[in-house]
């Protein structure tokens, strides 16, 4: 189908994943949450039709602030449904910044993710003209006299039969505004729709991303980047894992398995050191030495001459140390998508010579 608008994304989704049984989901040790194709969409349409119920309308502000996860999407592609721009807050953000957001977005709704962040929007009540809705997506950190997430997906539920999905069809149009990005530097990025599938379609066409992938994205919330990546997950029928929180990435990747894993530097370069550890001593010199024989070996290659030495020095750097690497990533890792800010140094070559190419986004416009 043809894509003009994020609104059509979530059709698109619908059709290209359909019978996908974890389109979404969240690592947790045994613990963890998933959504399927149906649910998702499902979920978005709750949502819709109970936004709409409470008066969201076209043009209105809705802003997110939380970390990477599930119901971020669902409230994201809900918004998209009703015309309703994102404005998406790092959890990351000092109080000022948020409060910066929210006034200047002139946002009628705030989507925050669990208890720490509640407390944060009670002490913006003082820097605020008017407070406005919050909304938990964690049950327990409801905040007084409003619903939560779960309790607004119950109300829309309850009128799905009586109001299809199919009735949100064509409302957006692309020249409409999609969501307002807030730089840490506090420059604001307003993008409509027709923009941000013109970045889907450019990056699509510079980044493989297939059906049956599983990428774990751990790229800052609210950056460009972060949500072109996802949103190229969605169109291509790829699924999306994320890690309750960087402490937990490692045994996440173990478990989950990624064949994409999207994030910025310093966390690239935090696997690098999972995988060894040791600073100095025996395995430090043994990386540098593999990394010197996948550069000469590349390089060679590229001549298309492989002398016998080099070939036999690249199957022991491989039994030595690229698989032992690319297990601690989960072992399926093909891909490794760098966002804000650029992959350098032993690190970058390291992840080249073990067999996993780096794609370096974009700088933000």
């Amino acid at each position: 189908m043809t894509i003009e608008t994020l609104s059509d994304l979530l059709f698109h989704v619908r059709g290209i994943s359909a019978g996908e049984t974890e389109l979404l989901s969240t690592d947790g040790g045994g613990r963890g949450s998933h959504q399927s194709t149906a649910d998702f969409v499902a979920s978005v349409h709750a949502l819709a039709l109970a936004l709409e119920a409470e008066g969201v309308r076209l043009g209105d502000r809705v802003a997110i602030l939380s970390e990477p996860r599930a119901e971020g999407h669902v409230v994201d592609f809900a918004c998209h449904l009703l015309g309703a721009p994102v404005v998406p807050l790092g959890p990351d953000l000092d109080p000022e910044r948020v409060a910066y957001g929210l006034r200047n977005s002139a946002s009628g709704w705030v989507f925050y993710s669990d208890t720490a962040k509640r407390d944060l929007l009670l002490g913006l009540r003082g820097a605020l003209t008017s407070m406005p809705r919050a909304i938990a997506m964690d049950g327990d950190a409801a905040m007084e006299g409003e619903p939560s997430l779960t309790r607004l997906l119950g109300h829309g539920t309850a009128r799905r039969a009586e109001h299809p999905i199919e009735r949100f069809r064509n409302r957006v149009k692309a020249a409409d505004a999609a969501s307002m990005l807030y730089s840490e530097g506090g420059r604001v990025d307003g993008l409509d729709h027709g923009g941000a599938v013109a970045d889907i379609e450019a990056l699509g066409a510079n980044l493989e991303v297939r059906p049956g992938d599983l990428a774990m994205s751990l790229l800052p919330q609210g950056s460009k980047f972060q949500r072109t990546f996802d949103y190229l997950c969605f169109h291509r029928g790829a699924s999306i894992r994320y890690a309750p929180s960087v402490a937990d990435v490692p045994a996440a990747l173990r478990r989950g398995k990624p064949t994409l894993l999207a994030a910025s530097p310093p966390l690239f370069r935090e696997a690098y050191r999972w995988a060894w550890g040791a600073e100095t001593g025996g395995p430090r010199k043994r990386v540098r030495w593999a990394v010197d024989v996948g550069e000469r070996y590349a390089a060679s290659r590229r001549e298309g001459i492989i002398g016998p030495v080099l070939a036999a020095q690249r199957r022991l750097a491989e039994r030595m140390v690229y698989q032992r690497f690319r297990e601690t990533l989960g072992g399926r890792l093909r891909l490794a998508v760098v966002g804000g800010g650029r992959l350098e140094g032993e690190a970058a070559a390291f992840f080249e010579a073990v067999g996993i190419p780096v794609f370096q986004a974009p700088d933000p416009d």
